[in-house]
């Protein structure tokens, strides 16, 4: 036996490890590990890891409330709507103190309809007369009022009380009789050119007979005295057509000016009419906070009757009823140019914890085409706005509701691409290091 066999059959440690029995993890352990680490690669391809854009964005809409803003100093004399009242377009929501009465000015606008609808109608004979005692507590749309009301009994006058009536009937009939008469000058004017014919043939007849010395100088001067008869008569009747063609233009012409005249005076009464519409409803955009809208009422600090109001001050908001709830963020050039639409976003309110109450998500809607200069900590800055819309309920990811208001502020994640962790930790890299050479 070699030294060599001897030296391994008394070596305890070389027999004990050849006679041990490994264990599972021994002999499965590199199985394994290869296994987990495909495991993991697989789970990183799953989960996304996109890269993202950040900032700052504000709650708003694409029907922005109204603010409504005092016009004029005054005292509140009736409020009557309060905070988180729902209104429809038109009602009434404040009135302010004035010198004119409130109820005469709505029942002066009231029947300003009537005569509107008279105007577009082109029935403006049907005014009815504004008596002096009407409207007397008007305030500062007096002055335009009776100038009004002038223009309105004048006219009223003119249309129904019959002189005008009387005057065109008159001219009306004289018209048709001479209308009339020049049509049977007309008819007269043919009998006439025919006897004038019949008689200058006679004529022309016995001078030929007169030559051939057939008859007297007697006919032929009695034939000839016939013809210059008829042709004189002739004459007349056309001299009496061309007057009655005369007195005809001369008729038209007073119609045309009658005519005229109501015609001003339908002119005054319009442009009167418009002044005091306006005038009606420069008071009330001054003196009444009236809807533009149906929607709720948001009151940015105590209202009350007797509050005075100063020319200029924000008196009350009304958020509309119908409204697509988004979130503007202004984002910096940097990586801008990634953005586009229907990109994903991460929106997290500043108001509400996302840790207790989650994020919501939202759709990028609109990406401006023009930057907007922003001053920030770091100076004057350009940058883009973009739209992100949101589901009017806001429902968060731990299923709560946000209570949606105008002004919320928060943060706003956008991403860019739809990448994975995989692609993110490895392949970019890859990528770099082909670029890079």
């Amino acid at each position: 036996m070699s030294e060599g066999e001897q030296l391994y059959r008394h070596n305890d440690n070389i027999n004990y490890l050849l006679k041990r029995k490994l264990s599972f993890m021994l002999r499965y352990g590199m199985t394994f590990l290869f296994l987990l680490g495909f495991a993991i690669l697989v789970s990183l391809y799953f989960i996304k890891a996109p890269d993202t854009l950040e900032g700052k964005f504000v709650l708003s809409s694409s029907n922005p409330p109204k603010n409504m803003v005092a016009k004029v100093n005054g005292r509140i004399v009736k409020k009557l709507v309060g905070d988180e009242s729902k209104v429809n377009k038109g009602d009434v929501l404040l009135v302010l103190e004035s010198v004119a009465d409130g109820e005469e000015i709505n029942n002066l606008d009231s029947g300003l309809i009537l005569i509107q609808l008279l105007c577009d109608s082109n029935m403006l004979d049907s005014l009815a007369y504004i008596s002096t005692a009407s409207y007397q507590r008007l305030g500062e749309i007096q002055q335009v009022y009776e100038p009004f009301k002038k223009s309105n009994n004048e006219l009223y006058l003119a249309l129904t009380s019959g002189q005008y009536l009387q005057e065109k009937n008159i001219i009306n009939k004289r018209l048709t009789n001479l209308k009339q008469t020049c049509a049977n000058l007309i008819n007269q004017k043919q009998i006439y050119e025919r006897e004038y014919a019949l008689a200058n043939e006679t004529w022309q007849a016995d001078s030929l007979l007169d030559q051939q010395r057939s008859i007297t100088k007697t006919e032929l001067r009695n034939t000839e005295s016939a013809r210059l008869q008829r042709k004189l008569s002739l004459s007349n009747l056309q001299q009496n057509l061309i007057n009655n063609e005369t007195a005809i233009n001369d008729i038209e012409q007073q119609l045309l000016s009658l005519e005229k005249n109501i015609s001003q005076q339908k002119n005054a009464f319009l442009q009167s009419f418009s002044l005091l519409k306006a005038a009606i409803a420069d008071w009330k955009s001054k003196y009444l906070f009236i809807a533009p809208f149906n929607g709720t009422i948001s009151l940015p600090k105590n209202i009350f009757e007797g509050l005075n109001l100063q020319a200029g001050e924000p008196v009350l908001y009304i958020i509309p009823d119908s409204s697509d709830w988004l979130c503007e963020v202004l984002i910096p050039q940097q990586n801008f140019g990634k953005i586009s639409i229907e990109q994903r976003a991460i929106l997290k309110f500043d108001s509400y914890n996302f840790e207790e109450f989650g994020v919501t998500e939202g759709l990028v809607k609109t990406v401006s085409a023009t930057p907007q200069e922003v001053k920030t900590n770091e100076g004057n800055q350009n940058m883009f706005l973009v739209q992100i819309a949101i589901d009017s309920s806001l429902t968060t990811t731990y299923h709560k509701t946000i209570q949606p208001r105008y002004g919320l502020a928060g943060t706003a994640n956008i991403a860019l691409d739809d990448k994975n962790l995989l692609e993110k930790l490895f392949l970019d890299r890859f990528k770099s290091l082909f670029v890079y050479q």
